[in-house]
């Protein structure tokens, strides 16, 4: 029986699914929904935030306790270095790695009127965005992708910046008004999962999904 360490979000247990699709059909698996630090605490900007490991923590504890056989992360959450003990088994590919924007009525960017209030938590989005659009006003966001989404649905605020992969994996890509032209962060999208250093019988399982065994490779 394999025993999967996951925040408890919607959009992490799909995730999870993910990462179970690489997997035999036949191999037994146990979820365990965990909160981290980052789910308990939606107050705390991740603009200021210094805490590298605030969606991971819980989970890599949980993994060193033996309370889980795997975890599964975000990997742009990972935090360096690893804590010890802690090994990346596999890290898989994205399905896009291009950040949406989700607005009311699907108006894109350019036609967003002065002074519109846009939702990001995120210091390189926020730079992005004021460097196309100075004029538009950068709202501080926190909670699940579906609580942010709804900030736009009640007129919270008029639109948000989301990874397109997190809309795709929800099924909600239909939401959004346009791919941002942004420079995103080198792991947006991708899965990572994490294991304790000495299991090597459960890391096995994922070396032909590990995608960073392929950088630095050229084929011809």
């Amino acid at each position: 029986m394999l025993k999967i360490l996951t925040r408890e979000s919607f959009l992490a247990l799909k995730q999870v699914e993910e990462v179970l699709s690489f997997l035999p059909q036949n191999l037994g698996t146990e979820i365990i929904p965990m909160k981290t630090i980052g789910d308990k605490d939606k107050r705390r900007s991740l603009i200021d935030n210094k805490d590298q490991d605030f969606f991971t923590r819980e989970i890599d504890q949980g993994l060193l306790r033996g309370d889980g056989d795997i975890g599964v992360h975000s990997a742009k959450d990972l935090p360096y270095p690893l804590p010890a003990g802690i090994s990346i088994f596999a890290l898989l590919p994205p399905k896009a790695k291009a950040d949406s924007l989700v607005t009311s009525n699907k108006v894109k960017l350019a036609k967003l009127p002065k002074g519109s209030k846009i939702g990001t938590s995120s210091i390189s989005r926020r730079e992005e965005l004021l460097r196309l659009r100075s004029d538009l006003k950068v709202v501080d966001i926190r909670g699940t992708i579906e609580e942010r989404l709804a900030k736009v649905e009640n007129g919270e605020i008029d639109g948000l910046i989301v990874a397109t992969c997190a809309l795709e994996r929800l099924g909600l890509i239909k939401l959004s008004a346009e791919i941002l032209p942004f420079k995103t962060h080198p792991l947006q999208g991708y899965i990572a999962v994490v294991g304790r250093n000495k299991d090597f019988k459960i890391s096995k399982l994922f070396t032909a999904f590990y995608e960073r065994k392929k950088w630095g490779k050229v084929f011809l």
